[in-house]
């Protein structure tokens, strides 16, 4: 800073000898002085913001500080977080510009329905034993299924070695996710990935409930939400994540630019 401010001032005590010289510089060492302030000045500011948040009786001044934040960001401030653990990819606000600020607000609402599935999830079920839900046979040709959940009658396809739960979005709770996914495999059994051993309630039950959160975080006019609509429960599967899923149906990384993409395009 010293040294900037007497570079600043050495402007005006220019000799006749090098007056010309300095004269056509001035334009261009002034706008690297204004941006130079310019920079101290956002940094300044925060610093304040910082030094400010650290002291109990500066909590208005501190909230108010938050509430800017929020509206600038513009999403919860636990949407970086969230997305981290649910998902594996974190956020860097910081990085967005103005023309993300649709895409935050996709991201916002996505991660608002999403955890809300979740907390639906951990929820006390309907059912209790697997013969509930009526599962049964429509053609009698060991492929197409029905069931009943709720008021409703869904439908379930069986291949080999795969499951589909048509609509399966619409089932919240884990503990019917697990009985629901008993009565399949006491129908038909699904192999693991290794191909030997079979498929459990519990790991079925998981990658329903990943489906499930993709499906509510990603926006009503993004291609992809269509394919998260209907969990398919088959040997590849077994175990993965969301972000394991997506890396390998698409062969991408999902990164925070890979996401913002889909936010965008819809």
């Amino acid at each position: 800073m010293i040294v900037l401010f007497v570079n600043f001032f050495d402007l005006f005590s220019l000799t006749p000898y090098n007056y010309d010289m300095s004269r056509k510089n001035f334009n261009y060492k002034n706008k690297i002085i204004i941006l130079a302030l310019l920079l101290v000045t956002v940094f300044c500011f925060a610093g304040c913001g910082d030094f400010l948040s650290q002291f109990e009786e500066t909590e208005e001044i501190s909230s108010g500080l938050a509430t800017v934040s929020d509206v600038m960001n513009g999403f919860v401030s636990d949407a970086s977080s969230y997305l981290e653990s649910e998902f594996g990819v974190g956020i860097e606000i910081e990085g967005f510009n103005d023309a993300d600020s649709e895409a935050k607000k996709k991201i916002k609402k996505g991660v608002e329905k999403a955890k809300e599935v979740k907390e639906n999830l951990e929820e006390e079920g309907i059912l209790s034993d697997p013969s509930d839900i009526e599962l049964h046979d429509v053609d009698g040709k060991g492929k197409n299924y029905a069931f009943t959940y709720g008021d409703e009658e869904f439908s379930a396809v069986y291949t080999k070695d795969n499951w589909k739960i048509v609509d399966s979005y619409k089932i919240e709770n884990n503990e019917d996710m697990k009985i629901i996914c008993s009565a399949l495999i006491e129908e038909h059994q699904v192999h693991g990935r290794d191909m030997e051993s079979y498929r459990t309630p519990d790991d079925m039950a998981y990658e329903w409930e990943q489906h499930n959160i993709a499906y509510a975080f990603l926006p009503d006019d993004n291609r992809w939400k269509a394919k998260t609509k209907d969990v398919d429960l088959n040997p590849a599967d077994q175990g993965l994540s969301f972000t394991e899923i997506y890396e390998q149906q698409t062969g991408k990384e999902l990164t925070i630019d890979e996401l913002m993409k889909h936010m965008k395009e819809g």
